[in-house]
């Protein structure tokens, strides 16, 4: 798990520069953490190549949930595992 402390809280998006250097020298799965403030940087994010995304403030200070953030993630194509 990465989390950029920079970023963290401001929900203005994911380090995507440090996202890219972890995922392209790691060879276990990577989950960020530390910026999310809209659907969209979650999708960012998997762009660039994470394992996962943890978010909190995304779903504490707005009208968001996980369910909405998957269906958005989900119709962009994003893939997701089921978790029993």
């Amino acid at each position: 798990m990465i989390q950029s402390i920079d970023n963290d809280g401001l929900m203005q998006g994911y380090d995507i520069k440090m996202i890219k250097n972890v995922v392209g020298q790691s060879s276990v799965p990577v989950i960020a953490a530390g910026g999310a403030g809209s659907f969209v940087h979650l999708n960012e994010a998997f762009e660039a190549q994470v394992n996962a995304v943890a978010c909190g403030s995304l779903f504490n200070f707005g009208d968001n949930n996980p369910l909405r953030a998957k269906a958005f993630l989900s119709n962009l194509g994003v893939p997701m595992k089921r978790i029993k």
